[in-house]
């Protein structure tokens, strides 16, 4: 019998493959820290104060293509066909999404969402926050930039 030692899971579920790309994350961080550059866990970013988060650029993961329905917006694995639901389609959640491209700071995407929606500037950045975190959350966003 032949076995594909890349699917076999450890106790915890773990693929090996999966495993070891953890460890060579974790090893990369390891080594990023010790060059002086400090690390923070994506569960972690919302601990980060609001001026700090303002600074992400929030950037679609390329393991996803976003797909769009009549009532939601979802992100489907490339590599294992996995969906995972993200939003409804209303006009704040899509304009605020639009705007996850990788190019645009989370403070600017809150003050275009506060003048397309008429809402306070404060608002809408809870707002878009939220949805960023969320989303990373999920794995489907991440920062594209470091903010220390």
């Amino acid at each position: 019998m032949i076995r594909d030692n890349a699917q076999q899971r450890s106790p915890t579920g773990q693929t090996r493959r999966g495993f070891f790309k953890h460890l060579l994350g974790e090893t990369i961080a390891v080594v990023e820290e010790f060059a002086g550059r400090p690390q923070l866990r994506l569960e972690d970013l919302g601990h980060l104060p609001d001026e700090k988060i303002a600074k992400i650029i929030p950037v679609v993961s390329r393991n996803y293509k976003i797909v769009v329905d009549e009532t939601e917006v979802s992100a489907h694995a490339i590599q294992t066909g996995s969906v995972i639901p993200l939003f409804t389609v209303e006009r704040a959640n899509t304009f605020t999404f639009n705007l996850f491209n990788g190019k645009t700071e989370l403070g600017d995407i809150a003050r275009r969402l506060a003048a397309e929606m008429g809402w306070e500037e404060d608002e809408s950045f809870a707002y878009a926050k939220q949805l960023f975190l969320s989303l990373t959350r999920k794995r489907v966003l991440a920062p594209s930039n470091a903010v220390w």
